[in-house]
C-alpha cells in the first residue's frame, strides 16, 4: 500500500497503431493503444496507477523511473547493431523468413 498523495492525474486516449493494409503486424482487431501523457516535478521513481472510468472497478499499477538526463541516443547517432537478416543475404529462391524471431534465419 502506498500512502503518498497523488501528484496529478490525466486521461488516456486511444491512439491508432499501424497503417491499415500496409503496416507490418497491422491487426484490425487491435484498434490501438491507450496513451497517457503526464509531467512529473523532478527526477525519481514514481508509481503510476491506472483505473477505468465506469465499468468494473479495477486498477493497474506500474513504476516509472525518471532520470535527470535522458539515456536515449542523440539524434543522428549510429543505430545499435543487430543481426536482423537482410533480404539480399538469403539464397535467391529461399522463402521469406520472419525478421522478428530474435534468431538468425538462413
Amino acid at each position: 500500500m502506498v500512502d503518498a498523495r497523488p501528484i496529478g492525474g490525466t486521461n488516456a486516449a486511444l491512439e491508432p497503431i499501424g497503417v491499415p493494409g500496409s503496416s507490418f503486424g497491422y491487426n484490425p482487431q487491435i484498434p490501438g493503444l491507450y496513451v497517457a501523457r503526464l509531467s512529473v516535478p523532478r527526477a525519481g521513481k514514481y508509481l503510476v496507477v491506472a483505473e477505468p472510468i465506469g465499468g468494473r472497478p479495477i486498477q493497474a499499477v506500474g513504476s516509472l523511473l525518471v532520470k535527470h538526463v535522458t539515456t536515449s541516443p542523440p539524434i543522428g547517432s549510429k543505430a545499435f547493431p543487430s543481426r536482423t537478416p537482410h533480404p539480399r543475404q538469403r539464397a535467391p529462391n529461399a522463402p521469406p523468413s520472419p525478421a522478428s524471431t530474435g534468431t538468425w534465419q538462413s
